[in-house]
């Protein structure tokens, strides 16, 4: 009997510890452990996402890929290789490089450049715009051809539309929208009630694509 009591005592006794609150120490520590947890997850989460690569990254008033607006036209086909098409004229310039292969909507991509003297004395041609067609190039918010227009409304509220103008094949109407202040501007394409991007386009910040760009597209009404 006395040693039943004991044994009943003894596991009271421990119960008792079990069931002790933590000190403010231990808490602290548990809280601090969560609290590294998360951090660490957030980390390994923004490690895992994916960077866009320098050679397919659209950057507004900027570039795009390798070509940077200013930068020395010379250099372009070091860079390129030689273009598939020139319309040159006065000292500018719009070239073209067409993609060898189509992209998954079967259409033939294409970059195009326009050039023109970087002053009055008429030595250095640079690179004053860039335009492509290809979804292979991609902008910081994911913004790319082939999103429709109010994808890019959501990143570029404040475009105004620039005019319009017949696609040569299809007599699609190709609607031009241009983010002014940041320089960048999307070629959209009506059909079938999507107005869906064919183009991109990066220009000068604070001045309007078409003191340029019109130039590629004589026929657009603005």
């Amino acid at each position: 009997m006395k040693s039943l009591l004991i044994i009943s005592a003894s596991l009271l006794i421990f119960t008792c510890c079990q069931q002790q609150p933590r000190t403010t120490q231990e808490t602290d520590t548990a809280t601090t452990a969560v609290q590294q947890t998360v951090i660490q997850d957030t980390a390994t989460a923004a490690t895992n996402t994916p960077a866009i690569s320098s050679e397919k990254l659209v950057t507004a008033g900027k570039g795009i890929g390798k070509i940077s607006l200013g930068s020395n036209a010379d250099k372009l086909e070091q860079l390129l290789g030689k273009p598939d098409f020139s319309d040159a004229a006065m000292g500018k310039a719009w070239l073209t490089w067409y993609s060898k292969r189509r992209d998954e909507h079967n259409n033939r991509n294409e970059l195009n450049i326009f050039t023109t003297y970087a002053d009055s004395t008429m030595r250095t041609k640079t690179v004053k715009q860039i335009r492509v067609t290809s979804p292979f190039y991609i902008t910081a918010d994911s913004l790319q051809v082939y999103n429709d227009l109010a994808r890019i409304r959501e990143v570029y509220p404040d475009l105004v539309s620039e005019g319009t103008y017949k696609e040569q094949k299809g007599g699609k109407t190709i609607h031009l929208y241009d983010a002014i202040a940041q320089g960048i501007a999307f070629e959209i394409a009506e059909a079938n009630g999507q107005q869906i991007c064919i183009s991109m386009i990066v220009h000068e910040p604070g001045k309007k694509v078409t003191d340029i760009y019109i130039t590629l597209h004589p026929d657009l009404k603005k």
